[in-house]
């Protein structure tokens, strides 16, 4: 056969080689990569307040507060496949405890010095349409009209990547490069900036 025949052929099996090679080692794109961010929520309102009393034990003696914020982007899959930050403006507190403009992650736990010592402690559970979010006082000490009304809170919705040994997720989701313990560490500010969300 001649050379002039043999260079196109050569040519061609290289093209195709490296064509099936690179497809091999091109890593997978993630279909999900959209993140969610709530409006504030606030508990108290000119006309409701939604936080209610509860009791922990029969005899009363272990009380704490509750609300329950609507939240129906978070469903079965998201909460087995994103990460849910939620998010608090605590504003009922003494600046030096919690300044008025801070933005904070729940759980968290915050010391009064000047409230007999004591701790709040801030939980919350989620469920498929809801975030339930919880204060309970170390010392059972609570405003008279239970927690302030400034209070307000968020989610942030982010979904996580899915990895393959060994290879780089291609993702849209700027916040996907993160584990779930280094997002959880991230400012307010830098995950609202990453994820293009209004603050």
């Amino acid at each position: 056969m001649p050379m002039k025949h043999i260079l196109p052929l050569i040519a061609m099996t290289t093209l195709i080689l490296g064509t099936v090679a690179c497809k091999k080692e091109r890593p997978p794109v993630t279909k999900e990569t959209a993140i969610i961010g709530s409006e504030w929520y606030h508990p108290v309102t000119d006309s409701e307040n939604h936080w209610t009393r509860y009791f922990g034990d029969q005899t009363g003696k272990d009380p704490y507060y509750r609300t329950d914020m609507f939240a129906p982007d978070i469903t079965t899959d998201v909460m087995n496949n994103s990460v849910v930050l939620i998010y608090a403006k605590l504003r009922g507190y003494d600046e030096l405890v919690w300044p008025i403009d801070y933005v904070g992650l729940l759980p968290t736990a915050v010391y009064l010095s000047s409230f007999q010592n004591s701790e709040d402690q801030w939980s919350i559970g989620l469920s498929s349409g809801n975030i339930s979010i919880r204060l309970k006082n170390s010392l059972n000490n609570y405003p008279v009209n239970g927690p302030d009304a400034r209070h307000e809170f968020r989610y942030i919705i982010v979904p996580k990547n899915s990895n393959v040994t060994g290879q780089k997720p291609v993702t849209s989701n700027p916040l996907g490069q993160y584990s779930e313990d280094e997002l959880r560490s991230l400012p307010y500010d830098e995950v609202c900036r990453m994820a293009g969300l209004d603050e």
